[in-house]
């Protein structure tokens, strides 16, 4: 496929606390490997190999991680590990602001091809799904969203979103009934997005720094002038911020 597939990994850290404490969320151990190690793996065994990491403070330990690392001990997941670092083009790259809108326009300038993968670093998604996320893209040649049910706990948080019977995304900002108690979809923060987000990025920029408006804003403005499609999965996606969705991904594993 030869797609980039950029992580955010710059947030607060804050929902795992307090083992964030001592690691990122993304490199507490899921399994036999950190997690940002599966989805590396993951991507690379669907021939994706070039990889940015958008960073923020305190991360350096995922900078550390996925730098050749010496195998005293010829121990076979770090040969794996070096094996995947050796044949893959990794970058790194700083962001001081945390927000997901900010941390996605700081790899801007890598991006040389028409269409990303990006993917949210504390998102543990299986192999079989990024293969059907690819499939959709080239079967379509649209952005790709994937989309989670999820239970009525997230609809204070959470906006809807709504599939169109074809799959197509018609709206990412509609409006909740938050009194329901049936499952909605929301966003599951893996994507494969057309470069023109960085400029719908730009356009919702304010003064107000602090300010979040994650990816859901742009996403809705590319609907404009982009078909969107949305991939849609009750399985193996599993946010891994949420002490809960741990547990289950390390059963899975």
């Amino acid at each position: 496929y030869f797609m980039k597939a950029i992580f955010l990994c710059a947030g607060k850290w804050t929902r795992m606390l307090p083992f964030t404490k001592i690691l990122p969320k993304e490199m507490l151990p899921l399994g036999n490997r950190p997690l940002l190690h599966h989805t590396l793996q993951h991507f690379y065994d669907n021939w994706i190999h070039d990889f940015s990491f958008i960073l923020g403070e305190g991360k350096s330990s995922i900078k550390d991680y996925f730098t050749y690392q010496v195998n005293e001990f010829q121990n076979a997941w770090i040969e794996e590990l070096n094996n995947l670092i050796k044949n893959s083009k990794i970058e790194f790259l700083s962001d001081q602001h945390k927000w997901t809108w900010w941390s996605l326009l700081c790899a801007k300038k890598s991006i040389s091809d028409d269409y990303f993968f990006v993917i949210f670093g504390d998102i543990y998604i299986s192999s079989d799904h990024i293969k059907n996320m690819l499939n959709i893209h080239k079967q379509s040649g649209n952005s790709i969203i994937l989309v989670t049910t999820v239970n009525s706990s997230y609809r204070m948080k959470y906006k809807q979103t709504i599939l169109w019977e074809d799959n197509k995304i018609i709206s990412l900002l509609s409006d909740v009934d938050k009194d329901s108690d049936e499952p909605m979809n929301m966003v599951g923060g893996a994507f494969i997005l057309h470069k023109d987000v960085f400029t719908e990025i730009q356009n919702t920029i304010t003064n107000d720094l602090n300010k979040e408006y994650g990816l859901i804003r742009p996403l809705e403005n590319m609907l404009l002038n982009h078909t969107l499609y949305g991939y849609q999965s009750q399985s193996w996606i599993y946010d891994i911020g949420n002490i809960e969705d741990r547990k289950k991904a390390f059963i899975i594993l």
